[in-house]
């Protein structure tokens, strides 16, 4: 078929002569057909279009675009448009199909005479003029609203009847961003959505180092997609950090390596505090779990070197402040308070128990280093045992023995209120105690009977009838003669009275 040339007219006089157009007419350099080799005529720009055109075989009508477009009539139409039009080499017109054409402008009357169509070539419908920006959507646009078409109004149809579209400069409804260009890392994606730090795109030209896609820090990538790093003072690096004080000094706490120091990882921390670290978590041995050497008074036992460790070191608490056990029987009064006495033998009689107790009058122990005759558990006399721990006696001037003597005067004698056997002597105890002004004690309390109920003698004269000595009668004297004799028995009372061997009344009695 030979090549297509499409030229535009570009103004009078201007652009070059094209030795395949009639003389006097101006065409532009050749334009270039879109992907389907489709050529878009604008009649602002083409008024006329010289098309060479080539009937089917003779016979072949109806054949359409199936014909074998060779033979049969070779012509030069010139087609004169209103509209725009799309052309293309291969394109059926009726019978007819284009071979060849060009866009022609002029100016004035056209210096060659119109030729028209071939009758057999004239389409069986009218031709559509398609032009973008007429309101009509054309098969080849994805939209045409006409004067509302616009490059620059978001959500707008493009001049060029195509649909906004990402990287048209435009910023429409369902962008983020639209900076006209296809490529991500420039703060807006290919796809117009708005880069940022946590999208997971690493972003270079916004500063970006990293960017994981969550906005959280220590895992590798800061919520600021920051690298992190051993040494930047925020613990992160997904877990692979224990430590970091931003320092990258060892000793202080957190290693160069961010591995966090501690009593028992073998190394000695003074600025910690640490005093010795065997690397260990037995705290009984030289070095405790505080990294501390061991000592007695730390309150912990050290294995092998103390038997007790109360935090401290004072002796007769329970430990000594040599770190030994204090014991009843050690010969030091301690145990917390617990010993009452310790003389060192573990002994009891000896003023201090077996069980480091005081001894002492009245705990039911005869002790005190032989200073007790007895002890009863009490500090009550009169019961056997004085409150001093001495043996209660009869004779020793004090009433006791649990009841069993009814006096005591102290000096083992009878006849003086209290028998040698700590009984009360008394007036009809058949005992005669001179000392206590008896006379008699025949052993009861009945008088006349010799002996009086106050152990005084009775006799006649004494002015009482004692019936057991057969006195009739006695006046309290022992003169005759008065109606009772001297002998106690009654008188005649026409008996003179004798007064021969009378007594006074008041002399004294007979013994």
């Amino acid at each position: 078929m030979g090549s297509v040339k499409l030229s535009i007219l570009q103004g009078p006089r201007s652009g070059h002569h094209d030795p395949a157009t009639p003389s006097g007419d101006i065409v532009s350099p050749p334009i270039v057909p879109n992907a389907n080799g489709v050529y878009h005529i604008d009649p602002a720009y083409f008024p006329e279009v010289k098309v060479l055109l080539q009937t089917s075989k003779p016979g072949g009508a109806g054949q359409g675009k199936k014909g074998s477009g060779k033979g049969g009539t070779t012509e030069i139409c010139s087609i004169h448009t209103s509209c725009s039009v799309d052309l293309f080499v291969g394109q059926w017109w009726g019978l007819c199909q284009i071979v060849q054409f060009a866009m022609v402008g002029h100016f004035g009357d056209p210096p060659w005479k119109e030729t028209g169509l071939p009758a057999e070539c004239v389409p069986p419908e009218p031709v559509h003029c398609a032009r973008c920006g007429d309101g009509i959507l054309d098969p080849e646009e994805e939209c045409d609203n006409g004067e509302a078409n616009s490059n620059g109004a978001p959500d707008a149809c493009r001049v060029l009847c195509v649909k906004p579209f990402c990287g048209d400069a435009v910023l429409d409804t369902a962008e983020e961003c639209d900076d006209g260009g296809y490529v991500n890392g420039d703060g807006c994606t290919a796809s117009c959505t708005v880069e940022y730090c946590g999208d997971g795109v690493p972003q270079p030209t916004l500063g970006e180092q990293c960017d994981d896609g969550n906005g959280v820090s220590a895992d590798g990538c800061t919520a600021t997609c920051r690298t992190e790093y051993c040494g930047d003072g925020a613990i992160n690096n997904a877990g692979a950090e224990q430590c970091d004080d931003g320092n990258g000094v060892s000793g202080d706490g957190c290693t160069t390596g961010c591995d966090r120091e501690y009593c028992g990882d073998g190394v000695v921390q003074p600025s910690l505090g640490e005093v010795c670290d065997d690397g260990n978590n037995i705290n009984t041995d030289t070095c405790t779990n505080s990294c501390q050497e061991a000592r007695c008074g730390d309150g912990i036992i050290w294995l092998g070197a103390e038997a007790c460790d109360d935090g401290n070191t004072l002796s007769g608490d329970g430990c000594t402040a040599v770190c030994r056990t204090e014991y009843c029987g050690d010969g030091v009064l301690n145990n917390a308070g617990t010993e009452q006495c310790d003389d060192g033998n573990g002994v009891n009689g000896d003023g201090c128990t077996a069980a480091c107790i005081q001894e002492r009058c009245g705990d039911g122990v005869v002790n005190n280093g032989g200073t007790e005759a007895c002890d009863d558990g009490n500090t009550l006399s009169g019961d056997g045992c004085t409150a001093a721990c001495r043996t209660e006696y009869c004779g020793d001037g004090a009433v006791n023995n649990a009841g069993a003597e009814q006096c005591d005067d102290g000096n083992g004698v009878s006849g003086d209120g209290c028998t040698v056997s700590c009984r009360i002597e008394f007036c009809g105890d058949g005992t005669v105690q001179p000392s206590l002004g008896e006379a008699c004690d025949d052993g009861n309390q009945t008088s006349g009977d010799g002996c009086t109920a106050v152990c005084k003698k009775e006799y006649c004269g004494d002015g009482i009838i004692q019936t057991l000595l057969s006195e009739q009668c006695d006046d309290g004297n022992t003169s005759g003669g008065d109606g009772c004799s001297s002998a106690c028995q009654k008188e005649s009372t026409d008996q003179p009275p004798s007064f021969g061997g009378s007594k006074p009344k008041d002399q004294p009695p007979r013994f």
